[in-house]
């Protein structure tokens, strides 16, 4: 049995600064996986240390966010980027820094391995 919940996005004092600080949004092809999204940040030379989680936006959106232990692993990481846009093994993603005002719950968490 499994248990879904369904909330709307997260907006004004809901939001943690901190953590929106050092978040990367993804945004990727229908189908890839968040074990994919995973394994892409990986290739990037992202150590399993400098990575707090890996997140799942809403069921079908192909959205995932990875929060990094700080926001200067993140801006380290965003300076290393030759390009916001990304190929591996044949998938197409898009990472750029969470600057919104609002975000989407988390649906579901994996631990970076």
């Amino acid at each position: 049995m499994s248990v879904v919940a369904n909330y709307g996005p997260l907006v004004g004092e809901a939001l943690n600064e901190g953590v929106v600080n050092r978040s990367l949004k993804v945004i990727c092809e229908r189908g890839v996986s968040i074990v994919g999204v995973i394994n892409m940040i990986k290739s990037l030379d992202v150590k399993a240390e400098d990575v707090d989680s890996v997140a799942a936006g809403p069921p079908g959106a192909s959205r995932y966010d990875v929060v990094f232990k700080t926001a200067d692993k993140l801006s380290a990481f965003l300076i290393r980027l030759k390009s916001d846009k990304v190929v591996f093994k044949l998938h197409k993603y898009v990472l750029s820094p969470m600057v919104a005002r609002s975000l989407h719950f988390v649906f579901t968490g994996c631990q970076f391995l």
